[in-house]
């Protein structure tokens, strides 16, 4: 969890990135990559939102790629704050 937390923004700015030159090949695989790391943690919201973003970086719709990537940083901003949640919750029943 913490290396996602650690590496999610660094994914998502190569999202930004690729989308911003509209580099649809690439957008679409950072967005597979994220998508997957997702999977991982069962995180159905956030894997959801990747999934549609994975949908439109097939298309060229420049606007639905900026909404869905909104809402998946809203989803990843969430998952990330649980993970915070329970790293801190174990720091704090170790003690």
């Amino acid at each position: 969890m913490n290396l996602f937390v650690e590496d999610c923004p660094k994914q998502l700015g190569r999202i930004r990135e690729t989308l911003e030159h509209r580099d649809q090949e690439a957008l679409y695989r950072c967005i597979h990559t994220l998508k997957g790391t997702i999977g991982n943690f069962s995180a159905e919201p956030a894997f959801k939102a990747a999934g549609h973003l994975e949908e439109v970086a097939r298309t060229e719709d420049l606007a639905a790629a900026q909404r869905a990537l909104a809402k998946l940083e809203a989803e990843l901003d969430r998952l990330q704050q649980t993970f915070r949640f329970e790293a801190e919750q174990r720091v704090t029943s170790d003690l």
